[in-house]
């Protein structure tokens, strides 16, 4: 089952660490709290004061019985008080008034009161509600505004404090509260939160055996190390998986060529010995018998020992014994070795080598076993050219090893799977002797010394090219 968990579509560039970022939101969260409290004592003393503007005066003006006081201090300072009814109709005078106004209207006494309004006012105005024997009524206070200035307070005296208040500032500080609170678990939910619970869920994802598992989300650069590490470890958990499924899919491969390609000699060994142990072959022919019996078991040693050969290079575990080559003299020892058996094949060998001496570090045996399979296969499958040329050369990192040959070349369609074991190629370069094993023990040698085994067709010549890490001399 394949199935791709993601969690949100783009990646945002990383941002602060989780641990500064968790203490930046709650230094956040507490100056938030600071300007709640702050700005709910605001607003009380605005709703509080608001509409009760004889708490507006620096002294008070009537006495308990709602008569005037003294107001000798009033006159020093260039105001008067005058005597409103219930109707806002100036009833009596008390100083030198200096304006005309007889009659008020409500929006007239806000704005005259309002303590804030600086400009087009030459006087400041305070109100006073009274109730006496006639009815009810206000005194409203003139200053002039260049003999008093004003400072808003607000009494929290005992006098002044209610129930009312306190609710108020309660209700005005708990929904600011309230609000910032719900604003800080959000973002701690979607910085935090959300993203370990996206982690926890491709976890159970892979844990139940889901393929291609990959998270995306934006968080915190400590959550974005995790997810990208988590993507990592899923990734090369299904490279894993098809490295595994490649490997059993190539063991079971390898014993079913080997089966095939043991089932033959074997048959034919079985034959020939019953029918030599029944007394059915003539005397003459025996000897052509047992012959063919001792080539087919060698035909079976032969297979026995390339499929060790592949399954020991293929097993990390088995070590190799490496050592410091000059790789020309080695070069020429191998090309001598060989040199009868390409005389007998009507093929020249041209060996062509550097005039500055390249090494290799390399296990001498398993490079004379690669190189000499090279060889084989160029002489075995010559049909239709006359050179072989072994050669090689080095860059700045690598030696190259070339062996190359001019018969017919290897069709491409099988040079994908050239280097795959019991790959044999059959449409040009057939044989039935051949193990199919050997372009594939060649490779899994050259991997096995951490280089690599190519194959390419250049100028007329199939040209196999195996590459070492050089060394200083």
């Amino acid at each position: 089952m394949n199935r791709s968990a993601s969690v949100k579509k783009g990646k945002g560039r990383r941002g602060l660490a989780l641990f500064p970022k968790i203490a930046l939101s709650f230094l956040l969260f507490a100056i938030a709290i600071i300007i709640a409290f702050t700005s709910s004592l605001i607003f009380t003393g605005i709703f509080a004061t608001g509409n009760n503007l004889m708490r507006l005066t620096p002294e008070k003006l009537v006495d308990e019985t709602g008569e005037l006081i003294d107001l000798t201090f009033v006159h020093r300072i260039g105001g008067w008080v005058e005597k409103l009814d219930s109707s806002y109709h100036v009833t009596e005078v008390y100083g030198e008034k200096l304006t005309s106004d007889r009659v008020y209207d409500t929006k007239a006494l806000l704005e005259m009161t309002n303590p804030f309004q600086e400009e087009g006012r030459p006087y400041h105005a305070f109100i006073y509600p009274y109730e006496d024997e006639s009815g009810s009524g206000s005194y409203l206070l003139f200053y002039d505004r260049n003999n008093v200035s004003i400072t808003s307070q607000l009494d929290i005296s005992n006098a002044n404090t209610n129930a009312s208040w306190g609710r108020m500032f309660l209700l005005i500080f708990g929904s600011m509260f309230v609000i910032i609170s719900l604003a800080m678990s959000y973002y701690l939910v979607r910085q935090i939160k959300r993203p370990l619970e996206a982690l926890r869920g491709g976890m159970q994802k892979v844990e139940a055996g889901e393929q291609e598992v990959h998270l995306d989300f934006k968080a915190s650069a400590d959550l974005i190390e995790l997810r990208d590490s988590f993507n990592r470890m899923t990734r090369e958990l299904e490279t894993q998986k098809r490295e595994k499924a490649q490997m059993e899919e190539k063991k079971q491969r390898l014993l079913l060529e080997l089966s095939h390609d043991l089932r033959t000699p074997v048959a034919t060994i079985k034959s020939f010995a019953v029918a030599l142990s029944e007394d059915l072959v003539p005397e003459k022919q025996k000897n052509h018998y047992y012959s063919v019996i001792a080539d087919k078991a060698d035909r079976v040693t032969t297979l026995a020992s390339d499929l060790f050969s592949m399954l020991r290079m293929e097993d990390a575990q088995s070590p190799i014994q490496p050592e410091k080559l000059a790789l020309h003299e080695f070069l020429r020892r191998l090309a001598a070795s060989y040199y009868s058996e390409i005389e007998r094949s009507h093929l020249h060998l041209d060996l062509q080598l550097p005039d500055a001496p390249l090494y290799i570090e390399a296990d001498p045996s398993l490079l004379i076993r690669a190189l000499g399979n090279l060889l084989e296969n160029a002489i075995k499958y010559n049909k239709t050219g006359s050179r072989i040329v072994l050669s090689a050369d080095a860059d700045e990192k690598t030696v190259y090893i070339h062996v190359k040959d001019d018969g017919e070349s290897i069709p491409e369609e099988e040079r994908d799977t050239l280097f795959d074991p019991f790959m044999r190629v059959d449409k040009v370069r057939t044989s039935s002797e051949g193990s199919g094993l050997g372009l594939a023990i060649a490779n899994a040698i050259a991997q096995k010394h951490g280089g690599s085994l190519r194959y390419l067709q250049s100028e007329g010549f199939n040209h196999f090219t195996m590459a070492f890490p050089t060394i200083a001399s």
